[in-house]
Order: C-alpha cells, then structure tokens, then sequence
C-alpha cells in the first residue's frame, strides 16, 4: 500500500495519525518538524505529504513550497487549527489537496487519504 508522511509536533496527533493509516495498511513515515520532514522525503518520497502548518523550524507552508519545488504531483493534505473560511481558495493558493482541521477527525483523516491517494 502507499507510503504517507504525517508531519506534526504534537506526539499525541502524530501517534494516533499513524496508528489509524497504519492498521488500514497503509505504510506511514513520520516527522515532527519540517526539516525532519524533508530529511525523510529525501529518504524516500511519499505518495501522500499529511502537514501541520504550525511547525518549528520550516513551517509547513514553507515545506509545502519545498516539497512542491520538488515533487509537483505529490499530493499533500494540510492540519490546521487556524479558522479557513475559504478552504477551496486557501488550498489551491498552497497548491494542497485540501485541509483537515483540529481536533483532527480520524473517520475524516481515512476519507481524505483515500480521496487525495485516489486522484494523485
């Protein structure tokens, strides 16, 4: 099955994010900060990028503009807890498959994997 990133600094989301693609059969890489994330990506490409935009160091936007440089088909998903109003615009500014907010969903979080992994 696919290889998904998840990128958060909170351990509690980031375990449970994993854990939930995880027993789906998805292979999951994880990263607790941008430059973490880009080491990784390095490693070996995802098919999926699953980013916070509140990161220290890189901030996901900044990784989203690094890893889209790089690998412009790569489908990635965004975490954010900040209010989108517009979230068709807001993603296609940042060139992303679309948002999940926190607290994040798990049952959402499945349907928008599956859907970005589908299409991507």
């Amino acid at each position: 099955m696919s290889l998904v990133l998840i990128v958060d600094d909170d351990n509690g989301a980031r375990k449970a994010m994993q854990d939930i693609l995880t027993e789906e059969g998805y292979h999951v890489m994880v990263a607790e900060d941008g430059q973490q994330a880009l080491a990784r990506i390095d490693d070996e490409p995802p098919a999926l990028l699953v980013t916070d935009l509140e990161l220290p160091e890189i901030n996901g936007e900044r990784l989203v503009g690094r890893v889209r440089e790089r690998f412009p088909a790569m489908p990635i998903l965004v975490i954010t807890s900040r209010l989108v109003l517009d979230a068709e615009r807001e993603a296609e500014r940042l060139g992303v498959a679309g948002f999940l907010n926190k607290p994040i969903d798990l049952d959402v979080l499945l349907e928008r994997v599956r859907t970005a992994l589908s299409e991507g």
